[in-house]
């Protein structure tokens, strides 16, 4: 809600100066929401006045904003059975539904694999600060032939995953038949994992990555390195969700803004790198 409407100071613990929300900064422009049907019934109120009345509060604040935005929203839902189970609003939907498109699946549109695969590949070497990573033509007609169960999202995971298992550019047709392999695995814990081995969709990801090093550096050095690719990784998303604001990652981060500083330092982030991953 803070992300969207923006708040005052002091709306909340840890709120300790005033954010401008998305909705103010897009101001004269377009807001795309993902997943709208997602969104808690609380919040779908608030949307509703915005499209109706063309206004909003931030958080903790009195002030009315005007709204002059036209909002895009997308959802993989059903919204009409989410309607009737009462977990989306009737009203939002029928102000939302005036243009509607249909997005088939990657598998009906494997014409668009090529472009996305080179979208994603750029902005992989954008979050690792690494030269563009590219593929052979055999790599490229694996992920063209490949089903795509799990849409343009599987793609994305998918080649960030060969990104790490390659031993460099460009990227094998290997690289990308072992990333599928470890996607297809169960996002739960595996047969005879370890116990405490993380489950889910976010752990499964953090395994292959874990299994990946490990793969690639079988002589006992992918403990540091995997370690601070980590590291990298949680200081760039950190600047990239406060927007560059290094006071507000460091304490997202739990560190003190030195050190953070620190960290940039060591792996080279820039705070312009972190904020063009959008």
């Amino acid at each position: 809600e803070s992300e969207f409407f923006g708040h005052e100071r002091g709306a909340f613990t840890g709120a300790g100066s005033r954010r401008i929300g998305k909705l103010e900064q897009a101001k004269g422009g377009t807001v795309f929401l993902d997943e709208i049907g997602e969104i808690p019934l609380g919040i779908q109120v608030k949307i509703l006045r915005v499209l109706q009345e063309k206004s909003f509060e931030r958080v903790g604040g009195n002030d009315t904003i005007e709204a002059d935005i036209r909002l895009i929203a997308a959802t993989n839902r059903n919204l009409e059975r989410a309607m009737a189970e009462g977990r989306f609003r009737e009203d939002l939907y029928h102000r939302l539904n005036v243009v509607t498109i249909l997005v088939p699946p990657l598998r009906e549109r494997r014409e668009d694999v090529p472009l996305l695969t080179n979208y994603f590949l750029e902005r992989t070497s954008r979050q690792l600060q690494i030269e563009r990573p590219t593929l052979t033509e055999e790599a490229l007609r694996v992920l063209v032939a490949y089903s795509w169960p799990g849409n343009v999202r599987e793609l994305e995971h998918c080649l960030h995953r060969a990104v790490i298992f390659s031993r460099g550019f460009p990227i094998q047709e290997e690289d990308v038949r072992r990333a599928l392999e470890r996607q297809t695995e169960e996002s739960d814990i595996a047969p005879g994992a370890p116990e405490g081995w993380p489950a889910g969709e976010e752990e499964a990801d953090l395994r292959s990555l874990v299994q990946a090093y490990l793969d690639k550096r079988p002589d006992g050095s992918a403990h540091r390195p995997f370690l601070e690719l980590v590291d990298k990784l949680l200081v760039v998303e950190a600047l990239r969700r406060t927007e560059g604001n290094q006071t507000r990652a460091a304490k997202l981060l739990g560190l003190t803004r030195p050190t953070l500083q620190g960290k940039m330092q060591r792996y080279g982030v820039r705070r312009t790198a972190a904020l063009q991953d959008d």
